[in-house]
């Protein structure tokens, strides 16, 4: 990979707030402030709230039992506290959801 893809991730990083870059010292990552952590948890419950009604229209019975079989295996992880395995299945759901919305065009 040449370093031109790099490069420009980091500048977009830059350009986002979320890293410094000091030419010929290095990278920082810049810290999060809470209300910026807020502001992407509004916008992430927006977009799945979205989601979940345009996928309400179209799910499929199967779907919704695989979104069923995550949610239990993610509550098993949680009540033995695997919090590794519940934040994996936690983004799976999350995945799934938007897979099926993708999936269930015309």
């Amino acid at each position: 990979m040449s370093r031109t893809p790099i490069r420009s991730a980091l500048q977009r990083l830059e350009h986002d707030g979320l890293v410094r870059i000091h030419p010929k010292q290095g990278i920082y990552i810049c810290d999060i402030s809470v209300k910026q952590v807020n502001e992407v948890y509004e916008i992430r419950i927006a977009l799945e709230t979205f989601a979940l009604r345009k996928l309400s229209h179209s799910i499929e019975k199967h779907q919704l039992e695989e979104l069923y079989d995550i949610l239990n295996k993610q509550y098993e992880y949680i009540k033995n506290e695997d919090s590794y395995s519940a934040l994996e299945y936690d983004m799976r759901f999350h995945l799934r959801i938007m897979e099926f919305n993708k999936m269930n065009k015309c």
